[in-house]
């Protein structure tokens, strides 16, 4: 991942915030196994997920936690403007058109913990949480990270993985997209450069929902819902008008290949270099990620992915 929201100082419109909407009853996700989110994130990050063959390391071992758990899994390779790379996909017996993924690549030489290996973790306790049965689906994206020579669709050099797969034209109402979940701080939270103090909340314990504004997808009340799973944790929404088109940087992740095919999207993060001193460097290891915070993010998306796929109406699953 690259900055989100990093604007400049032009003109541009304003994001919103996103905090007035009602929670889905019987919505929860208590079930999430904290410990089992730091295992996987230590065998991630246990050496950088840059070259083809520890990629395909990850795969394999990808593949083999989710048919365990019953899903069928389905590797799409993909080459795009000269970049190769293979996405995972998992579907179980319910098939769905909701979506969750996260990119399973790191950059250079960084072990990267943060930046991906908290979103592979939680989407793949998503999985597990959620189960074969449930209409949701999931994509782990390759080639997230920038090829700085090569330009892409929408003059991107990142997200080839996430580009590819929409290109592939999958049935999808909705996209959670996971992307540095894992650390929290009291003092270190910063505002991305031209967004006006005061517009949002500074909070490096919260975890942020960034999502298209306007959108057909009721964003406003899968936050309610993702917030109301975890009371003790703040989950902040912001809304990015027309797509990011008018805020460059707000599309810097697997997002955007999405917002650009008209399928609502949201990522979820802690916000990565505006709260992680070691992103993209040597120090994003598995031991800055902060448990609790990663529970708590994948138990408030656990929450809205049941929203989203219609599965608390009942007190299904609750």
């Amino acid at each position: 991942m690259i900055p989100i929201l990093a604007l400049s100082a032009c003109s541009f419109s304003l994001p919103k915030r996103l905090d007035d909407g009602a929670p889905t009853a019987g919505c929860r996700a208590d079930e999430v196994d904290e410990a089992r989110l730091v295992a996987d994130v230590e065998w991630l990050a246990r050496s950088p997920r840059r070259t083809e063959a520890r990629r395909g390391e990850v795969r394999s071992w990808l593949t083999e936690r989710l048919t365990a758990l019953g899903f069928a899994v389905e590797a799409q390779p993909f080459t795009i403007a000269q970049v190769t790379g293979t996405n995972l996909v998992a579907t179980g017996s319910a098939g769905g058109d909701v979506w969750v993924g996260a990119h399973y690549d790191s950059v250079g030489d960084t072990p990267g913990a943060d930046d991906n290996a908290t979103g592979v973790a939680g989407t793949l306790e998503l999985a597990r949480v959620l189960g074969p049965a449930a209409p949701v689906r999931y994509v782990f994206f390759d080639a997230e990270e920038p090829f700085p020579a090569v330009v892409g669709a929408e003059h991107r050099n990142f997200a080839f993985g996430s580009q590819a797969f929409v290109d592939r034209a999958p049935t999808a109402r909705v996209a959670f997209v996971l992307e540095s979940i894992g650390i929290a701080c009291d003092d270190c939270q910063e505002l991305p450069p031209g967004v006006p103090r005061g517009l949002f909340r500074v909070d490096g314990t919260a975890v942020y929902w960034v999502v298209d504004d306007p959108s057909p997808a009721p964003w406003a009340d899968w936050i309610a819902t993702a917030a109301a799973a975890t009371p003790d944790r703040g989950v902040h929404g912001v809304g990015i008008p027309d797509r990011g088109t008018s805020l460059g940087q707000a599309r810097f992740s697997d997002h955007a290949p999405f917002w650009d095919a008209g399928v609502p999207a949201v990522m979820v993060t802690d916000t990565a270099l505006l709260r992680n001193v070691n992103y993209h460097r040597a120090g994003d290891t598995a031991d800055q990620v902060d448990p609790k915070f990663l529970g708590d993010t994948v138990r408030g998306v656990a929450a809205a992915v049941r929203a989203a796929a219609g599965l608390c109406a009942a007190g299904a699953m609750e």
